[in-house]
């Protein structure tokens, strides 16, 4: 084991153990909460610029407030929805938990493999060093695994995939 491993299990451990102490639903939920707030917040502008216009506000804090207000009230209500639903019983929060880790664990590995890529394009790190890791071969080679798995499932993801190969292609 040596410095890229350590590196590895700090970065893949950290969204682990936020996936374990707030679980999958929390995580999804609050995503889906801001998506959700985003698209209304936008959509709904207007309409909700007109109810704060009672207000005697500059129009940039009256935006800024309008925006923001909305986002978190979604983000919040996918937070209490995901309580309520894990809260249900035992079964349903350790169950909760368990793929929350699974979860995190996920997306610590593809933020890793993503920054050993890029540092694998500067050539930072001494082959000596990738040679004697444990666990850099099947780090790095995780990110491109999954955007084919995706692409695979997701056949209308291609394009971006595609894109962002070709950008990595690019980088000498």
């Amino acid at each position: 084991m040596n410095q890229i491993d350590v590196f590895i299990i700090i970065v893949a451990g950290i969204p682990t153990i936020f996936g374990l102490t707030s679980g999958l639903l929390k995580n999804l939920l609050a995503f889906t909460g801001i998506a959700t707030g985003l698209y209304v917040a936008i959509k709904f502008n207007s309409q909700i610029l007109s109810y704060l216009s009672q207000f005697s506000w500059h129009s940039t804090v009256m935006n800024l407030v309008s925006f923001f207000t909305v986002v978190l009230i979604f983000y919040f209500a996918g937070i209490l929805i995901a309580r309520k639903i894990s809260g249900i019983n035992f079964i349903t929060k350790t169950i909760d938990r368990i793929a929350g880790t699974i979860f995190g664990l996920l997306q610590g590995l593809l933020i890793a493999s993503m920054i050993l890529l890029f540092i694998n394009t500067l050539d930072f790190i001494p082959h000596e060093i990738k040679r004697n890791s444990l666990l850099y071969d099947d780090v790095i080679e995780f990110a491109p695994d999954a955007f084919n798995v995706i692409s695979e499932l997701f056949p209308v993801t291609k394009s971006y995939i595609n894109e962002i190969e070709f950008l990595n292609d690019s980088i000498p």
